[in-house]
């Protein structure tokens, strides 16, 4: 057997046991009964990511041992990440970077409250996993794992408190060394105080004061206690992170995501096209009254103009319609007519 089939073999070989630690990693940490979460997530998503990160190497006839005879053995995950993500200020590599920091000490003061302040890297963590795999090797986990795979309750931030103040100085200690260590990471990642989704999945709430009253959400004012009217606000919105694509984003995402599921949409005439294209947006917009729905659709109006940005959510609804019926913008042009 030739060494490129030698190669090809033992890279197919890694994948696959890099698929099935991701696997792991998630199952784990979605379980609720398991205590062992952090621990067991940082685990597999670490050695999920050097597996692939080795096979991409090798991909790229690049070595994976060390030179030195002393050393028999591969390189490690630092290493290899540092080999591949060359700009050491690249979100996706700090984020891997801290993941891989705090499974370094995951032996010894974990506790449970880790996962509250990991959360959002956790996320974003596993996104760009799901990433870069398909980048490097055009393989989708969403074969074997929807996109919505990880939802975790995790307690207030009070009770955290609470529960901290039971530890012993010296976790307590290591557990504010840490939480520093994250907020440094996220203030020097970010940009306008908005964090690279590649580094941490979050959601962030912004006031800011209008002078026009009709572009506010709510209002604020000073009253007495008699003349006071209660008001229940449902949603401060800033769209540029609830809702931030445009309609070209919207087509770029689903065909992303319909290429790395192979699928095809049934033309709606024919020669039309079989990717999602401005006139299957429209229809699909006109048939469901996007628009019209929060969730999905925000309308920005300056005078008498109005344009409409999308949310992520609208992404998800598109794909899980177009997987369920490759026929569904043929059957709404023909509703519709």
């Amino acid at each position: 057997m030739s060494s490129k089939n030698e190669s090809d073999k033992l890279i197919k070989v890694m994948l696959e046991k890099s698929q099935e630690a991701f696997l792991l990693a998630i199952e784990i940490y979605n379980k609720p009964t398991i205590k062992y979460k952090v621990e067991g997530f940082t685990f597999f998503i670490c050695n999920a990511w050097e597996l692939m990160l080795k096979s991409y190497m090798l991909k790229k006839g690049m070595p994976i041992n060390y030179n030195k005879k002393s050393i028999n053995r591969t390189i490690s995950l630092t290493d290899a990440i540092k080999k591949i993500m060359t700009n050491s200020k690249d979100p996706i590599r700090i984020n891997l970077e801290a993941v891989v920091g705090l499974r370094n000490m995951a032996n010894h003061l974990i506790i449970p409250e880790y996962a509250i302040m990991f959360n959002d890297i956790f996320m974003a963590c596993v996104l760009n996993y799901n990433n870069k795999l398909y980048q490097y090797f055009e393989i989708s986990i969403n074969e074997k794992l929807p996109t919505n795979y990880i939802t975790m309750f995790l307690p207030s931030s009070q009770d955290t408190i609470q529960v901290i103040n039971r530890y012993s100085k010296e976790v307590k200690a290591k557990y504010e060394a840490t939480k520093k260590y994250i907020n440094h990471i996220l203030t020097e990642t970010s940009s306008n105080n908005i964090v690279p989704k590649t580094m941490a999945i979050s959601y962030q709430l912004t006031f800011k004061q209008v002078k026009n009253i009709e572009e506010a959400d709510f209002k604020i004012s000073k009253t007495s206690p008699k003349e006071a009217e209660l008001k229940v606000v449902h949603k401060a919105v800033d769209s540029s992170i609830t809702h931030p694509l445009s309609n070209k984003q919207v087509l770029f995402h689903v065909n992303q995501e319909l290429t790395k599921l192979n699928i095809q949409i049934t033309p709606v005439s024919n020669g039309a096209k079989t990717h999602f294209t401005t006139f299957t947006f429209n229809l699909y917009n006109k048939y469901y009254k996007i628009k019209d729905i929060p969730e999905f659709a925000y309308k920005h109006k300056l005078g008498e103009n109005c344009s409409y940005t999308y949310s992520l959510e609208l992404i998800q609804k598109i794909i899980s319609d177009i997987c369920s019926d490759p026929d569904i913008f043929k059957k709404i042009k023909e509703s519709i007519k």
